[in-house]
């Protein structure tokens, strides 16, 4: 069985209580239907959440063909074993409260005689009982659309996006029959990161439109079933799950015929590990207030490459403690590759990663060193030449450099890292950081570093040795920028640039 070492469990595995926890889960999953009817809303809910865990690349795996077959072997084609009631309650003894459960759906769909999508029932059965493990856990649980990118897509025309709409319905209408008796400790999550499919993972109009429309689909063909869904907690994503300035401005909540029972989701994958989140969360929890609906990040993580090794848990740690102050709640993103993203080792429990898990679930914000702000140093038309790392002016696409000998002398001889935090709001949106050089005294460039599509907000960079300066270059690698557009939007405090370093 299981022993608790504090918020974190340690698993003694034996076949017989193995045995014993199947039989449990078997003899209490009787019936989920209204046990304690729920009358928390979207706010209340949120607020009583601790933090998540994502059974990922488990239910959502696939091989990418639309066969039209059952596929029931497809929980373990991303190298997962087979979910078990003894991996749900470990879930649940390290602390976590909440499970998302990404589930692929379109790739267990075959066509009726009337053109419509159903799901296979054997497909279903196994989705219900994994669910059923997780409330025999203790565990609300959030059940989504995930991967169905080939049904399920926008930024297409009038006549394919109708065909999305009716595949979508087909989807959700089917799940929420299957479920809807099941108490409100049950939530469905419509999509899973909806792509714009002309484009790929980038903004348009259209697409950031044709999301508020599925959504609006999804709310309505979950309402339409009845039952416990009449009023089910229904998280809506944003396009793509981004948070980003466009992402936000365009999200509309769909309209519900049930009060304050809808969340929004983004997610958010950084390798910001202190204060600098701070911003982020801030803007989140100022646009949670702005459209009266809670925020739930349903993914995020930190990899076992992360370059700062000896941060990797701090840096979990300080992710959740400091959006929860925000009032927002997160849900780690667990693929079972212990290499990447995996913290409980679900084939050897014991082996699990303790370190990150309690960081996780007993979370400590982190301060690190202070940040310069040095936008006010930034140089606009000029870039860096990435063969010789030399200064040029361009006019063209339009860019802005900041030197480090702008601001300070030399580099701090004890520093480790140089850290670089861009804030790009409102219409600076994509105007992130690319390029970053470094030179020694004597102005040679020694290490050039190039970011590609779509650049970033947040990095570090391990200072080489014989580093005295760095210059670091902002643009965007889709909208060309004029000298006074970007003036206008240093003025209107849309673009900053802060750094800092690591000891």
């Amino acid at each position: 069985m299981y022993k608790k070492i504090g918020s974190i469990c340690k698993a003694t595995l034996s076949i017989t209580a193995a045995v014993l926890i199947i039989a449990v889960s078997v003899a209490s999953s009787v019936s989920y239907a209204a046990k304690s009817k729920q009358t928390n809303n979207a706010h209340t809910f949120v607020k009583n959440m601790k933090v998540g865990w994502n059974l990922g690349n488990t239910l959502d795996a696939h091989t990418g063909e639309l066969n039209g077959l059952e596929n029931l072997n497809y929980e373990y084609v991303y190298g997962n074993v087979e979910t078990t009631p003894e991996i749900i309650q470990y879930v649940a003894d390290c602390g976590f409260d909440t499970i998302r459960i990404p589930v692929s759906w379109s790739f267990h769909t075959y066509i009726d005689e009337s053109g419509h999508y159903r799901i296979y029932d054997s497909w279903f059965q196994r989705v219900e009982r994994i669910v059923n493990m997780s409330l025999d856990a203790g565990l609300n649980v959030i059940i989504n659309s995930h991967h169905d990118y080939k049904l399920i897509y926008a930024g297409t025309d009038e006549a394919d996006f109708a065909k999305v709409c009716s595949a979508a319905s087909d989807i959700w209408t089917a799940v929420a029959e299957r479920f809807k008796d099941y108490d409100s400790r049950v939530l469905f999550e419509g999509y899973n990161e909806i792509v714009n499919i002309q484009e790929g993972f980038v903004y348009s109009d259209l697409s950031a439109s044709q999301t508020n429309e599925l959504n609006q689909v999804f709310v309505d063909a979950v309402r339409s079933t009845g039952g416990n869904n009449a009023d089910r907690l229904l998280i809506c994503p944003t396009l793509m799950d981004k948070y980003a300035t466009p992402f936000l401005s365009s999200f509309k909540l769909p309209k519900d015929s049930a009060k304050d029972k809808l969340i929004i989701e983004v997610h958010m994958y950084t390798d910001e590990f202190d204060q600098s989140i701070d911003k982020t969360f801030s803007a989140l929890e100022k646009y949670s207030k702005k459209l009266g609906a809670p925020i739930i990040i349903g993914e995020f993580g930190y990899k076992a490459s992360y370059k700062l090794a000896d941060k990797r848990a701090v840096a979990a740690g300080n992710f959740v403690a400091r959006a929860g102050e925000h009032g927002i709640k997160t849900i780690v993103w667990d693929n079972g590759v212990s290499s990447e993203y995996g913290l409980i080792d679900r084939k050897k429990l014991s082996s699990s990663n303790i370190d990150m898990i309690r960081a996780i679930t007993n979370p400590v914000k982190y301060d690190g060193s202070e940040y310069t702000d040095v936008t006010k140093y930034l140089i606009p038309d000029v870039t860096i030449k990435q063969d010789n790392g030399a200064v040029v002016h361009d006019t063209s696409w339009g860019c802005m450099v900041v030197s480090t000998t702008d601001y300070m002398q030399s580099f701090d001889a004890s520093a480790r890292y140089l850290k670089i935090k861009c804030i790009n709001d409102g219409d600076a949106y994509s105007r992130n950081v690319h390029l970053v050089d470094f030179y020694d005294a004597n102005g040679n460039a020694i290490e050039i570093n190039s970011k590609g599509y779509p650049g970033y907000d947040f990095y570090c960079y391990e200072i080489p040795q014989g580093a005295a300066s760095a210059k670091i270059c902002i643009y965007s690698s889709k909208y060309a920028t004029s000298k006074n557009k970007y003036m206008q939007y240093i003025k209107q405090g849309d673009l900053k640039l802060y750094v800092g370093f690591i000891y």
